[in-house]
This record gives C-alpha cells, sequence and structure tokens, in this order.
C-alpha cells in the first residue's frame, strides 16, 4: 500500500460532527437537570398504630393516666373540633366521673366547661394522695408463698406507694400520719375538720392534732351537768314530806 504524498485530508465533515455532538450535550444536560428531585428535609412521618384510649370511671388513682392520654391524644389535637373531642369524653367516662356533666348538654360549646370540672375535681394532689395511701394500708396480707400474690403485690401495692411518691407533698411523712389519724375519727368530728379547711389546703398532722384538741375543749363545755345535785334534792323532799295515812 503507497501512501499519496500530494492528498490532504478534509476536516470538514469531522467539525460537522462535533458541533452535532455539543448540542446533543447540551440538550441532554438540559433535560437530566430538568428532571432532577429536589431532597426533602422534613422528617417523613411515621404510621404509628392507633392507640386504645383509655376510660375513666371516678378513682382518683386512676386519673392521671387518662388525663395524660387524653389531652395528648384528644384535648391538644388541632386537627378534631370541639364536637369531636366532647364526644371522644363523654364516651370515655363512666360511674362517678360522669357527675361532672350532669345536666350539661355534650355539645361543642360545652365541651371546656365539662373539661375543666373534670381536671378541678379529680387533679387534686390530696386525694390522689389519699387514694394510693389508701391502697396500700388496705392491702391485704399475703398468706403463704405464691408468685401470683407477689406479683399482685407488686403491680398494686408497689405501684401505689411510686405514685405516692411522685405526687408533689410538702411532707409524706406528715401527710402519711394526718391521714391516718383522720381515719380513726368519728364521721362528724371529720367533717367539721374538713369544714376549717382552705379549698385546696393538705393538712398537717399539727394541724389536726391542734383540731382535736379544740374539739375536747368544745365537747368538755358542752357536756350535760351531772345529775348529782338533783337526786340530793329528791331525797331530801322524801325526808320532809309527810307520811302516808
Amino acid at each position: 500500500m503507497q501512501i499519496d504524498s500530494t492528498h490532504t485530508p478534509d476536516y470538514s465533515d469531522l467539525d460537522k460532527v462535533l458541533v452535532y455532538c455539543g448540542h446533543a450535550q447540551a440538550k441532554l444536560e438540559k433535560a437530566l437537570a430538568a428532571e432532577v428531585v429536589p431532597v426533602r428535609t422534613e422528617k417523613s412521618k411515621v404510621r404509628l398504630p392507633a392507640l386504645e384510649l383509655p376510660s375513666f370511671s371516678g378513682e382518683f388513682s386512676e386519673f392521671n393516666v387518662f388525663y395524660e392520654s387524653f389531652k395528648s391524644l384528644i384535648h391538644d389535637n388541632k386537627e378534631l373540633d370541639n364536637t369531636q373531642k366532647v364526644q371522644y369524653l363523654v364516651s370515655k367516662l363512666s360511674g362517678k366521673a360522669l357527675t361532672v356533666c350532669a345536666g350539661v348538654p355534650a355539645t361543642a360549646d360545652n365541651y371546656s366547661i365539662i373539661f375543666n370540672n373534670l381536671v378541678e375535681k379529680y387533679q387534686c394532689k390530696r386525694s390522689q394522695a389519699k387514694a394510693y395511701l389508701s391502697n396500700i394500708l388496705n392491702f391485704k396480707q399475703i398468706k403463704g408463698e405464691s408468685p401470683d400474690q407477689l406479683n399482685s403485690l407488686i403491680d398494686e401495692l408497689c405501684a401505689s406507694v411510686l405514685a405516692l411518691k411522685k405526687v408533689d407533698l410538702d411532707s409524706l411523712s406528715d401527710f402519711m400520719l394526718a391521714h391516718i389519724t383522720l381515719s380513726k375519727i368519728d364521721s362528724e368530728t371529720a367533717r367539721l375538720f374538713e369544714m376549717s379547711l382552705k379549698s385546696g389546703e393538705i393538712p398537717t398532722f399539727s394541724k389536726v392534732h391542734n383540731f382535736l384538741k379544740d374539739q375536747v375543749k368544745i365537747l368538755t363545755r358542752l357536756e350535760a351537768p351531772t345529775s348529782g345535785p338533783s337526786k340530793v334534792v329528791a331525797s331530801t323532799s322524801q325526808k320532809t314530806s309527810p307520811p302516808n295515812k
């Protein structure tokens, strides 16, 4: 094969190919840029299983669990209106708890009234602490070695102890002494003592002690006089009266 030294190569077609390739690359890059999906910076929402809302029958020891669940799932839920909230609330109340809405129609306008009445009545530190302490003191002694009875003690008594410690009391020991003392007095004296307290006041043992001492003084002053003098008068009259004929 001989090389023609006089031949001059023609690169004009190659230049056209390069131009076409440049246009094609530009169009490809433009198309790819249009298809780019922006990266989401928001956290993806995880779908959790539906939570069962607990019921409330009016036991003080059960209110905190109901309150926290209802408040987070229903009360603070901005996607629900008051009509839905009041229906959820009333449907989960039973027994003594239903008295808070007695005579109050379960309507959207009355939702705040019913909810606030419930919180005011049952979110009471003294009543809650009293309920927990009563559970502890009234727990029956275990008879015989039994895993089931020990589990019952852990579930009921120990749970009440932990709950009682979480109640914000100035002095747990003083509250216990006052509670035990009040449980030993008669209903009338207990009623008078409760009437002497301010709203929301948690009585100390010292206050219970002083009240009982004052009651002793009051009852002593109100005691009827003894029948000794009347007997003496009767005896004298018998001596001075003439004998029957």
